[in-house]
């Protein structure tokens, strides 16, 4: 039995978390004259650039070109006199000045809608995002029936959904790439508050015509014994899904399992199942 937590950062849904060495952008120390001409296009090309890993995927995601958009980071790097990316062959990376630039853009954008909402309220209509992470499973369960329902009562939210399993997800809540995940089991990471939400069945599954165990059950491993012989393909052990998978492998009295393939993907593990 898997119970299904909500995990967010306590308090405020907007607040963001800074960096572990403190930093702000504030002590990168541009010169004035240079931090008073970056616009918001250029933050939202930094910003783009640095969430896709990719000048070509940032300049789609900002509807302008590749070109186009490595001038823009360019232009910046020079008015801040640091270098905000390593180029490489296949995409870039943030630089220490680039994570810690990163931190204050996505605050001045967050700022420009929180402004944006602000005006959208005053005519009677409320307006805002969440991002909200979610485990692949829910996918096939209760989002399906509940996301139609608070999207139809809420017309001006947009939802942002990202799928991982829950040692990912919960890593995301605490560098506030999502406000909240919904998980398998309770993080045990200190300042993230949880809600129960329910409790879903996890069941055993194979390929069709799989031979049954030695027990003569099929599919149905009910004791250690039959546990042992199978070959699983399970996720890695920092996600809490493995955990529960494991407690349960104890209870039936297990001491161990045959082979073990791990795989951080649903859609990965299914093909490996049915193949």
């Amino acid at each position: 039995m898997a119970h299904l937590m909500a995990v967010r950062p306590p308090g405020d849904l907007s607040a963001r978390f800074t960096s572990t060495a403190g930093y702000r952008v504030s002590e990168i120390r541009p010169c004035k004259a240079a931090i008073d001409s970056i616009d918001l296009k250029q933050i939202r090309c930094f910003v783009a650039a640095y969430e896709e890993g990719s000048f070509s995927k940032a300049a789609e995601r900002e509807h302008c070109t590749q070109p186009g958009l490595s001038v823009y980071i360019q232009r910046l790097e020079a008015m801040l006199g640091h270098r905000l990316f390593d180029r490489k062959a296949r995409g870039v990376s943030p630089t220490i000045a680039g994570k810690h630039f990163y931190g204050s853009c996505a605050e001045v954008l967050r700022s420009v809608g929180a402004a944006k909402q602000q005006i959208l309220d005053m005519g009677g209509r409320v307006a805002s995002e969440i991002n909200v992470g979610v485990s692949p499973t829910m996918f096939k369960g209760g989002l399906s029936r509940m996301l139609p329902d608070y999207l139809a009562t809420h017309p001006y939210v947009n939802v942002r959904l990202a799928e991982a399993y829950s040692g990912t997800l919960t890593d995301w809540v605490v560098s506030g790439e999502v406000q909240v995940a919904i998980v398998t089991k309770p993080p045990l990471h200190l300042g993230l508050e949880t809600t129960h939400f329910f409790r879903d069945r996890l069941v055993l599954v194979t390929r069709p015509n799989r031979k049954p165990t030695a027990s003569g059950r099929g599919l149905g491993a009910r004791n250690a014994s039959d546990l042992e012989k199978l070959k699983l393909v399970l996720p890695s052990p920092r996600h809490s899904l493995r955990q529960v998978i494991e407690a349960a492998a104890v209870r039936l009295g297990s001491t161990g399992s045959g082979r073990i393939l791990e795989i951080d993907g649903m859609l990965g593990t299914l093909e490996l199942v049915r193949s």
